[in-house]
């Protein structure tokens, strides 16, 4: 996925060239890439940032994030997976750990008071 400011360069590199493979290059990225842009911008569709996609942790983020609270901010990642696990969750504990720092973060930010430092 691109980010708002790299969808931007691409544009601006086809309108320096006008070629869809020259613009790649200076984009550094595929030509498909700059064609699909391009063919959105010329129909008008000015939001072209793609929306973020569901995950299966999405459903045990509230779960998570009251665990953090809980624990004001100290719950290991590996306790909160085997807690999601026993509750059907079955992703890996990557996306946990990923997911649980997360909630730390926003738990520090929402919680001068918090243990984790």
């Amino acid at each position: 996925m691109k980010t708002r400011g790299e969808i931007n360069r691409i544009l601006a590199a086809y309108d320096r060239t006008g070629s869809y493979r020259a613009a790649a290059r200076l984009a550094e990225c595929d030509h498909h890439t700059v064609a699909r842009y391009v063919t959105l911008r010329n129909n008008g569709i000015t939001d072209i940032t793609r929306k973020p996609r569901r995950r299966p942790i999405d459903d045990y983020r509230d779960h998570l994030d009251e665990l953090v609270a809980r624990t004001a901010g100290v719950i290991s990642a590996d306790i909160a997976h085997r807690q999601i696990s026993d509750m059907g969750f079955a992703g890996t504990a990557r996306t946990t750990r990923l997911t649980v720092a997360e909630a730390k973060a926003r738990y520090r930010e929402t919680s001068p008071t918090s243990a984790v430092t």
